[in-house]
């Protein structure tokens, strides 16, 4: 491991996603990067994308809260629910349309990626405890 990989500060004083943020953060991950067919382990995503956003602060923590939510209600009016009610197939399908749509939201959600990517190539993605 690099040690610019452990710059990130472990201990969180506040948290930088609320609980409803990581809900859709945790299907949003599930959607991109599903479980292969044979089964695995679902890792959990969340505390070290929190990490990442407490490192860069406050600034990035409100963009990615701004995203996260306006990533779940995106399908209401579609839909008449919110992103963490659909179905996963539903969820995969909902991100191609967002992300062929263009413009901001194709901006949005790469930004969202590129964040989640950045995370899991930390390594702070751990087993979850429902897994």
């Amino acid at each position: 491991m690099d040690a610019r990989e452990n710059d990130l500060p472990r201990a969180v004083t506040h948290r930088a996603l609320s609980w409803k943020a990581a809900r859709t953060l945790y299907n949003l991950e599930a959607a991109w990067w599903p479980l292969p067919s044979g089964g695995g382990v679902r890792t959990d995503l969340a505390p070290a994308a929190e990490r990442l956003l407490v490192f860069r602060g406050p600034r990035e923590a409100r963009h990615a809260w701004l995203l996260l939510t306006w990533l779940d209600w995106q399908p209401l009016l579609r839909h008449g629910r919110r992103f963490w009610q659909l179905d996963a197939e539903a969820r995969a399908e909902f991100l191609v349309r967002l992300e062929v749509a263009g413009g901001l939201r194709r901006r949005g959600l790469g930004w969202l990626r590129k964040w989640l990517e950045e995370a899991r190539r930390r390594g702070g993605a751990q087993p979850s405890a429902g897994s």
